[in-house]
């Protein structure tokens, strides 16, 4: 038997309505969101390293931002594991909750390196 042992509900989006994480003027989709950290996709043109601080800003699809400072902490493909030094607002991911179900009829959450 498998268990999730994460503290943080975490959001699975569906890759046509994914916020973006925009980092040196690069912009990245986001996997999954949670209130400690993210999962994105990263390109050739960005390879983080394990540990590395990164700064950047959240773009959501409804045009709202938020500024994020994290780490590395997991690579995995062509995914990037980030966790925040401070996490982002909880109402912020009942807003995503919220939109996702009105869109959708419910919220995926995302597992462990799914």
């Amino acid at each position: 038997m498998s268990y999730d042992h994460r503290r943080h509900f975490r959001i699975k989006y569906p890759p046509e309505d994914r916020p973006t994480l925009e980092v040196d003027s690069l912009s990245f989709p986001v996997v999954d969101l949670s209130e400690s950290g993210l999962k994105f996709v990263t390109s050739l043109k960005f390879k983080p390293a394990l540990r590395q601080e990164i700064k950047g800003i959240l773009n959501f699809i409804d045009y709202s931002q938020q500024a994020i400072d994290g780490k590395v902490v997991r690579l995995i493909g062509d995914f990037v594991m980030l966790n925040f030094r401070q996490p982002i607002p909880l109402n912020r991911l009942r807003l995503e909750a919220d939109r996702l179900i009105a869109r959708y009829g419910g919220v995926q959450q995302a597992k462990i390196h799914e």
